[in-house]
């Protein structure tokens, strides 16, 4: 059909692409400080990995030692005795009073219990309290030792073991019969071993309030028959001989194992008695002195009382001590010094490889009173230090 306007038509007009829209630029994100759980889980992971290195360092050394000492251990194992109770030549010595001259006066410390050797399992157990294998040690070589010319006992104990308490004796013995003074000087306790070991002296120093004496032997035991039989325990006892099982806490004594123990403390008794008489012949010629004497039942006495009784022969301190060993040993101005031994690198790693074979009872006399003596083991003990 004809346009009747004669308009020319449109030309239509083809779609332009639309050029893409530029994003809106952003701001950058505000940085956020760390929360205060990032630091405490920064800080824990630091305690843990420091805990674990720590373990695994001490593990590390642990296994070394113990390696090196078991490879010693193996190769001295036949000079094991020699090594662990040979005197080393070289002590320790601190100068507790000053003085001029190449002869010195050497103290040896007998403080705590006596015991054969210290029931702890510290490394260093044996070198400290009253140890009987130390004591002896540093006496033995104290009479080595050609420059010592007197050793003052430091005693401050309530005593020990009989057997602990002899063997300290005996190298006291050993030490005046190689021509040493022995001066004891007693502080707060020096009684029942400790005053065994002191008879041997050939001077004896105590405070006026010193306690000594005890002049005894004590063992006890635990007899819980009653208690097992009410709770319903019977023991099962198999046994090679009647005496066998003596001090048995299943079981009340028999009275041959009464006749028969009392005889034992008796006759450690009349020992503890001779070795008084032999040390302080002048004050007990015989042992029959010591037996008839007041001191004989045990009883504990203050220093002033042990004058009097002639159990010791001077009141006074340390520096009085000190004084009687210069004059006795001969030596007017001795410098005075703290005798100590340790043993050497050697006998420590052999000391720590070997296993512990010490026997630890643990019964009711660990929770009964007035029973923490080892049961079977007689003492030469101040009662009231068992308690």
């Amino acid at each position: 059909m004809e346009n009747p306007y004669d308009i020319p038509e449109a030309i239509p007009v083809p779609p332009q692409p639309s050029s893409p829209q530029e994003p809106t630029p952003q701001p950058p994100p505000t940085p956020q400080p760390p929360s205060g759980n990032t630091y405490k889980g920064f800080a824990w992971g630091c305690l843990v990995s420091a805990i674990f290195l720590f373990a695994a360092v001490a593990l590390g050394i642990g296994s070394c030692v113990s390696l090196a000492a078991i490879g010693i251990a193996t190769a001295k194992n036949a000079n094991l005795a020699e090594s662990t109770d040979t005197a080393n030549p070289n002590p320790t010595l601190t100068l507790l009073r000053p003085g001029d001259g190449n002869r010195k006066i050497a103290v040896i410390a007998v403080h705590g219990t006596i015991m054969f050797s210290s029931d702890s399992t510290s490394l260093f157990s044996e070198e400290t309290g009253a140890a009987a294998q130390r004591i002896c040690r540093e006496l033995r070589a104290a009479r080595l030792d050609d420059d010592i010319a007197a050793v003052i006992l430091d005693m401050n104990t309530p005593g020990g073991e009989v057997v602990a308490s002899d063997e300290i004796r005996s190298a006291v013995d050993a030490l005046r019969n190689a021509g040493k003074i022995v001066v004891t000087c007693m502080h707060t306790l020096g009684a029942s071993g400790g005053y065994f070991i002191a008879s041997g002296s050939d001077w004896i120093i105590a405070n006026r309030l010193t306690m000594t004496g005890s002049v005894g032997v004590i063992m006890q035991s635990v007899e819980a028959s009653k208690l097992m039989n009410k709770i319903g325990v019977q023991p099962l006892t198999y046994r090679s001989g009647n005496f066998k099982d003596m001090l048995s806490p299943m079981r009340p004594p028999t009275p041959e194992e009464d006749e028969y123990l009392n005889a034992m403390v008796k006759q450690d008794f009349r020992e503890f008695c001779q070795v008084i008489a032999n040390g302080r012949p002048e004050h007990f010629p015989t042992v029959e002195d010591v037996l008839n004497a007041p001191f004989a039942d045990g009883r504990v006495v203050s220093g002033a009382d042990a004058l009097e009784m002639r159990l010791i022969d001077q009141l006074g301190d340390f520096d009085d001590a000190v004084a009687k060993a210069r004059e006795l040993a001969h030596v007017n101005d001795a410098p005075v010094y703290a005798y100590s031994l340790r043993r050497d690198w050697k006998s420590w790693l052999l000391s720590m490889a070997a296993p512990r074979t010490s026997i630890e009872v643990k019964g009711l006399e660990h929770v009964l009173p007035g029973t923490t003596l080892q049961p079977g083991v007689r003492y030469y003990l101040l009662p009231q230090a068992a308690q």
